[in-house]
């Protein structure tokens, strides 16, 4: 199936806050990267000059001929909107697209299609300069200021609000962009300002940037978009069926939500010749990504040949080793996320948060992790709050198993032997899907159930799913009451989740009804929006642990563990070179690994 071929070959807002995350304001653009313990940039640069003595290979000598077979245990929905894509939809979008806000790892951001981010004192507005005359995309047009503005657009300000009118994107789709005000161009020409509407978002770079949790910060180009844009189109169905990308490959064929073909885009820009720090040109002339759920039939290619680059877990670590292959492992790149859906009726079994707090005390984590996942899971953290995220403490560590007061909470809440006071059987279901980033969900899940079943005397029954389908039916508010045992991503920076589960009711996914209503606007309220104001350095890490506290005693959500995830890399290339990102999921940095000698 080939659907598209590359065509080309060959005043107010100056002031910046110093006391601001190094993941947030991260580096402006020196001539190296910074180091992640690096002080903190007191504002925005101008991009590197051009580095004319450096001596650039030829990208035709960078593995010429060389493939690359990437084998993924899922993606999301496949889509080429960054903003209507999933989570696992960076997989693909990484190699194909760069970023508004360079990634390097952990909390370290670097330019790429901006050069600076300057953040007004007040923490409500961002000003994003634009990287100039140096990249294009696939189709050969220049990209630049009115890309970068409309990529942020879409996502955040009215670009966003008018497809949601059109009926293209759903009201779920701009939750996030009900925190804004607007994205307009300026102050300067090559310059676009992210206006919040209510309260300082100090996580925007980050949240626009390839550290974030989904593509939704890839730049994509505007001009290309807009010539694929045909009459009585919704928004840009055209684009789907002829997608263009900005980053290091071209995707010449695809099989929608199953396989992406890509080869070397010889103008990608990203190098130290035009004043980079690294050389992010891709290191093998084609790649090939598939989905192939299997574990056995993705070890069984290593050893063959047909794979590269595999998503692995802790059960085939041995056989990635028998089939000669090698393990890198990217650090802190998951969670296991339980969610109590929706418990926010008095009536539901669930409302009470001894009962939710007696859930998680019912789950020998201990055991769980030993039988499932060895070394490829800690238990440390709570939720996305894993040992080097903004944030943490070991007072967010999960509790111990704890059998005797699992059962002492709820018949302090009225549930005895699993039945409620008015005699009903406690019934519910745990819903899941297999994912790749953190696996044996399905197993984790069943195990979980046998707990409240054995144990407590409850009534649950396992749902393995599509996980497109089921996170829909979650932001639909068709699963209240039940449980979801999910993978999510790892971050540095939390904002997001503390204000999309906490204090915005416009977000399918939240944990509470409204912040504005009791019990949370009184008990949960309050401590959020303190650390989601708090812009200041010094403080910022104490602000959200704080609050973490609080939120992590109501049990609305916890987690069972972090996972580190395995990749299995094969004797046609060269393990050592290979440096995947801490702290950010899915794959990352592809063009580190190299061919074999």
């Amino acid at each position: 199936m080939r659907f598209w071929k590359n065509r080309r070959r060959g005043g107010l807002l100056t002031l910046v806050v110093s006391m601001v995350s190094l993941a947030l304001i991260a580096a402006a653009c020196s001539s190296s990267e910074p180091e992640p313990a690096a002080p903190p940039v007191t504002g925005a640069t101008a991009a590197p000059a051009p580095a004319t003595s450096v001596q650039v290979a030829p990208v035709a000598e960078i593995g010429a001929g060389e493939t690359m077979a990437i084998l993924v245990a899922n993606i999301g929905n496949g889509r080429f909107d960054t903003w209507l894509s999933d989570g696992e939809d960076a997989k693909f979008h990484r190699i194909m697209n760069i970023g508004l806000v360079g990634g390097s790892g952990g909390s370290v951001l670097v330019p790429a299609a901006t050069k600076s981010w300057e953040m007004s004192a007040d923490g409500m507005q961002w000003v994003f300069t634009a990287n100039e005359g140096v990249f294009t995309d696939h189709a050969g047009n220049a990209l630049g200021i009115a890309d970068a503005k409309w990529t942020a657009d879409k996502v955040l300000g009215n670009e966003a609000r008018r497809l949601a009118e059109t009926g293209y994107y759903e009201p779920r789709d701009i939750a996030d962009a009900a925190q804004f005000e607007k994205v307009e161009f300026g102050p300067g020409p090559d310059q676009f300002t992210v206006f919040a509407a209510s309260m300082p978002r100090p996580d925007v770079p980050a949240f626009l940037s390839e550290h974030a949790q989904g593509p939704q910060g890839m730049l994509q180009s505007k001009t290309y978009t807009d010539s694929q844009i045909q009459p009585g189109d919704l928004g840009y169905e055209g684009f789907e069926k002829a997608p263009v990308g900005t980053g290091s490959m071209v995707l010449t064929n695809w099989v929608p939500e199953q396989k992406f073909e890509f080869e070397r885009f010889v103008d990608f820009a990203w190098h130290p010749g035009n004043g980079f720090a690294d050389d992010r040109r891709m290191k093998f002339e084609f790649i090939n990504m598939e989905v192939v759920p299997e574990d056995a039939t993705r070890i069984a290619a290593l050893q063959s040949g047909s794979g590269d680059l595999i998503e692995a877990n802790i059960l085939m670590l041995e056989g990635i080793d028998n089939a000669g292959g090698k393990v890198v492992w990217q650090n802190e790149s998951a969670y296991n996320w339980v969610v109590m859906v929706d418990c926010w009726e008095p009536d539901m079994w669930c409302w009470d948060k001894r009962v939710r707090q007696a859930m998680e005390l019912a789950v020998d984590r201990p055991t769980i992790v030993e039988q499932l996942y060895g070394q490829g899971a800690t238990i440390k953290g709570w939720n996305h709050v894993t040992p080097n995220s903004l944030g943490y403490s070991p007072e967010l560590d999960p509790p111990g198993y704890d059998l005797a007061k699992a059962k002492a909470l709820l018949a302090e809440a009225g549930i005895v032997d699993g039945k409620m006071p008015n005699g009903e059987q406690v019934s519910f279901k745990i819903y899941t899907w297999v994912a790749g980033d953190t696996p044996l969900l399905p197993e984790l899940s069943q195990l979980f159930a046998d707990a409240y079943n054995d144990d407590l005397g409850m009534d649950v029954e396992v749902v393995v799913g599509d996980a497109s389908a089921t996170r829909q039916r979650w932001n639909n508010r068709e699963l209240a009451a039940n449980m979801l045992v999910r993978t999510n991503e790892a971050r540095y920076d939390g904002t997001s989740s503390l204000d999309g589960g906490y204090n915005n009711k416009d977000i399918g996914w939240r944990a509470i009804k409204d912040p504005d209503l009791e019990p949370w606007a009184s008990v949960t309220t309050p401590i959020v929006r303190k650390a989601l104001a708090d812009i200041n350095l010094a403080t910022r890490d104490a602000s959200f642990l704080e609050a973490y506290k609080v939120v992590k005693d109501e049990a609305n959500f916890w987690s069972g563990f972090y996972t580190n995830l395995p990749w299995g890399i094969g004797p046609d290339a060269d393990a050592s070179t290979y440096k995947p990102w801490e702290l950010v999921s899915y794959i990352t940095a592809v063009w580190t690994l190299e061919p074999a000698k």
